[in-house]
């Protein structure tokens, strides 16, 4: 399943949920700003070392920044039962808001958030 989110697009939802500027994000990162920018705008990507380090970072998977899963953590169990019937009668456009917000949701509000 293709999630059609940017690494971009993830990395400016991670970091602007923590309340990071770029310069700090940068600095945390061990990386220019200007090259932090080009990341979030998709016109560059890190290399392996840099990928790893974000993730590090914001204690995310890779294919998470990757765009390649909605699952934060490795070992994330999405419960699918209750609900599940209700998202798959939606329209396509609806369940990408849905999921968006609810990623944005947990990011926010994530217990071992670093502050």
């Amino acid at each position: 399943m293709t999630y059609n989110r940017s690494f971009g697009t993830t990395l400016k939802l991670l970091r602007t949920s923590r309340r990071l500027s770029q310069r700090q994000l940068a600095r945390e990162l061990n990386v220019a700003p200007s090259t932090l920018a080009m990341y979030e705008l998709d016109k560059r990507e890190p290399d392996y070392a840099t990928l790893r380090k974000i993730a590090d970072y914001f204690e995310v998977t890779t294919d998470y920044l990757l765009g390649r899963s909605n699952k934060l953590y490795p070992n994330e169990k999405i419960a699918e039962e209750g609900f599940y019937h209700i998202f798959e009668e939606l329209p396509e456009e609806a369940k990408k808001t849905l999921e968006d917000f609810i990623e944005y949701i947990h990011i926010k509000y994530r217990k071992d958030k670093k502050e």
